[in-house]
């Protein structure tokens, strides 16, 4: 953690190093360097919209972020992300994929490939299915038609249908289809909602349900609950390109670990004392991750950064996470690696 850590304020600190030297002068021996120096070029030249995803992903992170010309501390990466519509807040994305630097297209009318992010590091971690895995701290960019809604601590499968669209400030039905979000199925059984959850829905469907549905004293029987999924399907067709659903609990199905499990032998094996304090911090954290939290799901893969990009607007076309590097670790340091490296960059 020390060395990762120590890399990247290097790099930042080399970030002065950009205002000092034209693209052109810039020293690039690798294939990679070169790669960053030509992108590079093309920015210097008013040439930026000329950069492809491919380009990008094959730059050198360290000389991209050493040679950008613009201000690489804390304070203004986090001034150019909230100008550019990041929301200011860190959102934890787990997986299996060791090196993530951007996220493909999601498919049509399908909620495969919708990136989901959790405001719970130790959730994120339930959804990490290789010990080579990590997690990464993203920043998500909104607006002022995001759609956010409550789902009053149930799970990502209990969703109401008829939630308030706390935005618009009218029922979630109302920006989908009822057949996108309603879920068509014998195998769940029905949601009972307070009767202040579905106020805002018309008299008359609202008389259907109480008419047709039976349901306890104070409560309205919604019929079949819609999940995370059943909204990504129809996120497309409604023009919504991000949503977020706060107060949910969406549990993965995977144990978050303190210690990477390897295959082979351990050149350093653990002591008793290390194992028993490592079982211990793993139930704690599966606890944790049954804690309701803020989930954020996107279909544009260009609405993401990784809380340590350099925000360069002439970029904002790509879906490049960082476009450069995308720090990853374990849950039991990633929030004291956040703390550290911010602290640090303060000084």
């Amino acid at each position: 953690m020390g060395s990762r850590r120590l890399e990247l304020l290097e790099m930042i600190g080399d970030g002065l190093m950009g205002l000092l030297l034209r693209a052109d002068d810039i020293p690039a021996k690798t294939e990679s360097q070169q790669m960053a120096k030509s992108i590079l070029q093309l920015r210097e030249q008013g040439r930026a919209g000329e950069v492809t995803e491919e380009m990008m992903e094959q730059a050198d992170p360290r000389t991209m972020a050493a040679y950008t010309p613009l201000d690489m501390s804390l304070d203004a990466r986090m001034d150019r992300a909230r100008a550019m519509g990041f929301e200011d807040r860190n959102y934890f994305h787990g997986s299996g994929d060791p090196s993530l630097t951007s996220f493909f297209e999601p498919e049509p009318d399908s909620h495969m490939g919708t990136i989901y992010a959790t405001s719970n590091p130790y959730t994120s971690g339930t959804y990490v299915n290789k010990p080579e895995g990590g997690i990464y701290p993203v920043m998500v960019k909104v607006d002022d038609d995001t759609p956010v809604i409550d789902n009053k601590g149930r799970t990502h499968t209990r969703i109401n249908p008829f939630a308030i669209d706390e935005v618009r400030g009218a029922p979630l039905s109302d920006r989908f289809a009822p057949e996108d979000i309603q879920r068509d199925t014998m195998f769940t059984s029905d949601l009972q909602v307070p009767e202040e959850e579905v106020s805002r829905l018309p008299p008359n469907l609202l008389d259907t349900y109480r008419r047709y549905y039976a349901a306890e004293e104070g409560n309205v029987n919604v019929g079949y609950p819609t999940t995370t999924d059943h909204i990504a399907m129809g996120m497309d067709d409604a023009g919504i390109k991000a949503l977020k659903i706060e107060n949910i609990v969406d549990k993965g199905t995977y144990m978050p670990r303190a210690y990477p499990q390897k295959s082979g032998s351990n050149p350093h094996p653990l002591t008793d004392e290390q194992k028993k304090d490592i079982r211990e911090w793993e139930a704690n954290a599966m606890r944790a991750s049954s804690y309701p939290a803020t989930n954020i799901q996107v279909r544009d893969p260009s609405l993401l950064r990784s809380k340590f990009a350099r925000f360069d607007p002439e970029f904002a076309h790509l879906r490049n996470l960082s476009a450069g590097a995308v720090p990853a670790g374990l849950i039991p340091y990633i929030m004291q690696y956040l703390e550290d490296v911010e602290r640090e960059q303060a000084n």
